[in-house]
């Protein structure tokens, strides 16, 4: 047999560069993406677009994407449905109806994207109805539900239900809008009524987003509604501070921003923008007013602010100075001044328009604009495509209604001149001989499992799946290991398995009651030094090349249905036998 045939590389490492964005504005609330690694400028027709599907329903709901999987709501059939999709292809999961089609407000439709909130294996989707539900990642069985009106004496805002559900460790904060729970806790496993917050004066649901914060020392949860800005502290539900003065009959749609004991906050139909300093009073905390412009235009409704440094960005591209409220003069139009949906990197804007045009602006350190790529998302229907954009483990999704497409924006990685190079090329091991190999060195659940060189992580996720034990590949190619997470994933093992981008050779597997092996023989003679350090009773298995030197316990000959090549597997025990190996 061909023994360069027979090598293999070693593992891991991140297959993306970025973090998931499993809620509302991304994991902090903040609307700026974690990302590192994109691409700094896009070419002429744009990122190159990773894949386009149809099926999630009409909707304009932002999506969700956490744990390798995309959740989406959307109609069909006069119901509302949350789907999931898989993220490296967009292929179709479960899809579970959770509750009515409702006719929504026409174009003020676009202040509920009610994005999902996933948290592990939940996710929390709140309906058009005003419903709170409970379903799990796995298989979008529903585990609890909580009805806003009938359970709180909630009620709408003036355009509908909307709220965006913050999970703050066992707590799911939520804000149903009644005189008695203007903001509820409720136990995110159970549902159950943690506390309830009464704002005076607030009778309706909010469009905004709540931000937990702390604040001079005090856990709290800041929110922007119909009657002003709120502090409420999160041990208990009660009202820490309000100002009064940001509230609008017509609504308070925008997501407070929150930096040390600052609040800044924005809104349009002329409330304009403040900044708020929280200080401590006799009777809590009292928020005092830094500045208020209240006719500075930022975006009336659909905007998003993020924060990036020492300046504020509205999606309309007003850009304001975070300690004085002055607005920063741009030299050229990069930004058109319409409705806008936008996300942020940590140094560039993705900006959307209803036409579907998409740019991307480099944000220099004095907050100026420069535009670095523009491309034509083609809408599919005639309405607006103003759904939020979203960045999330080095891609960009844009919905449109029914339809998604997904666009890599991962910058080409440029070649490391001191990165050591594969000591053999890969060749997967038939999945029978896998079989043979986990049977021979009697792996149990109890065990932990290494396979040094685990090429696409079919031994690791064999070992997890059908032994239940915990197993970990380590792979030097890290577009291997990218396959065999999302294998894993696929597998239903991420629990069990894992995976670890480095050298074989370098790699701390004491832990290791099992190794697995398909090296060359030159590469296990010096993994030999390390082995000698295993505990005693623990077993090597190695395929097709036996360990120079080492006296293997058994040899089993295994000719796989795939190929009906034989081949050699060999298991050895610590302590290990000197002596002469045994060859093929």
């Amino acid at each position: 047999m061909n023994r360069l045939a027979l090598a293999l590389l070693l593992l891991s490492g991140s297959a993306l560069p970025g973090a998931d964005w499993p809620r509302w504005r991304g994991p902090d609330r903040s609307n700026v993406s974690e990302d590192k690694g994109l691409l700094k400028e896009w070419p002429k027709d744009g990122p190159p677009l990773a894949w386009k599907i149809e099926g999630l329903g009409q909707g304009v709901p932002s999506v969700a994407v956490a744990g390798g999987r995309i959740f989406a709501l959307g109609y069909k059939d006069g119901k509302e449905y949350l789907g999931v999709f898989a993220e490296k292809d967009g292929k179709a999961g479960w899809s579970t109806a959770i509750g009515p089609e409702v006719k929504e407000q026409g174009i003020m439709r676009w202040l509920s994207q009610r994005t999902p909130t996933v948290d592990g294996d939940r996710v929390y989707a709140f309906t058009a109805a005003g419903v709170l539900i409970c379903l799990g990642t796995a298989d979008g069985e529903k585990k609890w539900s909580k009805d806003y009106v009938k359970d709180f004496g909630g009620k709408a805002g003036q355009w509908g239900y909307c709220d965006f559900p913050l999970v703050d460790g066992d707590k799911l904060i939520c804000t149903p809008g009644g005189k008695d729970s203007t903001v509820v806790a409720l136990d995110k496993k159970t549902g159950e009524t943690q506390w309830k917050c009464a704002v005076p004066g607030s009778t309706r649901g909010t469009y905004g987003g709540i931000v937990a914060a702390e604040i001079a020392g005090i856990p709290q949860y800041v929110h922007q509604l119909e009657v002003g800005v709120v502090g409420i502290g999160a041990k208990d539900g009660k009202l820490l501070w309000h100002y009064p003065k940001f509230g609008n009959s017509l609504g308070n749609v925008h997501t407070a921003i929150v930096r040390g004991d600052e609040v800044f906050c924005s809104c349009g139909w002329t409330v304009g923008i403040a900044l708020l300093k929280i200080e401590k009073s006799e009777s809590g905390q009292v928020a005092q007013e830094v500045y208020r412009f209240p006719r500075v235009p930022f975006d009336n409704w659909i905007g998003s602010p993020v924060r990036l440094g020492d300046r504020v960005h509205s999606a309309n591209g007003i850009v304001v100075e975070w300690k004085t409220g002055k607005q920063v003069e741009q030299p050229q139009k990069v930004v058109p001044m319409s409705r806008v949906a936008m996300v942020a990197t940590s140094d560039r804007l993705i900006h959307r328009t209803g036409a579907g045009a998409v740019t991307l602006a480099e944000v220099s350190v004095a907050g100026i604009y420069e535009r670095r790529g523009e491309f034509k998302d083609a809408p599919k229907t005639s309405a607006p495509t103003w759904t939020f954009p979203i960045v999330a483990n080095g891609h960009l999704y844009l919905r449109d209604q029914d339809a998604l497409s997904c666009y890599d924006l991962r910058a080409p990685k440029p070649k490391d001149p001191k990165a050591k190079e594969p000591d053999a090329i890969y060749v997967p091991t038939p999945s029978d001989v896998v079989e043979k190999m986990l049977e021979l060195a009697a792996v149990k659940k109890d065990d932990i499992l290494y396979d040094l060189g685990s090429g696409d992580g079919r031994i690791v996720i064999a070992a997890a799946k059908a032994r239940g034990c915990r197993a970990i590949g380590v792979e030097i190619d890290a577009e291997l290991v990218a396959k065999s997470r999302d294998a894993a994933r696929d597998a239903g093992v991420t629990k069990l398995a894992a995976f670890e981008q480095g050298d074989l050779f370098d790699a701390d597997f004491t832990r290791a009651s099992v190794v697995a092996l398909y090296i060359l023989p030159e590469m296990s003679r010096k993994l030999i030094p390390k082995l000698d350090k295993l505990k005693a009773g623990s077993r090597i298995v190695s395929h097709a090349f036996a360990i120079p030197g080492i006296v293997p316990d058994k040899v089993l000959k295994v000719t796989s249905a795939e190929d009906d090549v034989e081949r050699p597997v060999y298991l050895y025990t610590i302590p290990l036998t000197k002596g002469k190996s045994e060859g093929r």
